[in-house]
Parts: C-alpha cells; sequence; structure tokens
C-alpha cells in the first residue's frame, strides 16, 4: 500500500486524548517556523489541544538529547517540522 500522508496524519490526530501532552520540535529557519506554525493551527482546529512543548532546534544536532527533556515532561507525542531525525 503506498503511503499517504493525510491519512497518516489523520491516524496521529485520532491517537489524541484530552490527557495527551504533545511537543513540538522544527527548525529556527523560516520554512520550519512556518511548517511548525501550520503543524499548531492543524493540532488545535483538529483537537482542541494546545502545545505542552515546544523546541526550537539550533542549527547543531539535538534531537538525540531531547529525549530525556521531553520523558521529563510527561510528552506523549512528538511533532517534528522540518527537522530530519538523524540530523547530526
Amino acid at each position: 500500500m503506498p503511503f499517504d500522508p493525510v491519512q497518516r496524519t489523520r491516524d496521529f490526530l485520532e491517537t489524541i486524548t484530552p490527557s495527551s501532552k504533545i511537543a513540538l520540535l522544527h527548525d529556527d529557519d523560516p520554512d520550519g517556523t512556518c511548517s511548525g506554525v501550520l503543524a499548531t493551527r492543524l493540532l488545535k482546529r483538529s483537537t482542541g489541544k494546545e502545545l505542552s512543548h515546544r523546541q526550537v532546534a539550533p542549527h547543531e544536532p539535538f534531537l538525540m538529547g531531547i529525549t530525556p527533556t521531553l520523558a521529563a515532561r510527561g510528552i506523549t507525542h512528538v511533532i517534528i517540522c522540518d527537522l530530519s531525525i538523524d540530523r547530526n
């Protein structure tokens, strides 16, 4: 079955419950900021939820080190915009 990003997004949003804590990670350049804003608006319009945590990525590796911070905050869902998860 081919990858369907719209359905994948719907499936993800359906997993969000009133007790979910959501983090958004995005790049600090213009397209990263815009994609972060769009993701935030989609989240609010689709689920009524606000972000629990927002992290803007500096131009250096950070994703590997962010996991303990997210775990300590009780984050249950992570949205990553305009970043490669293996960014080094």
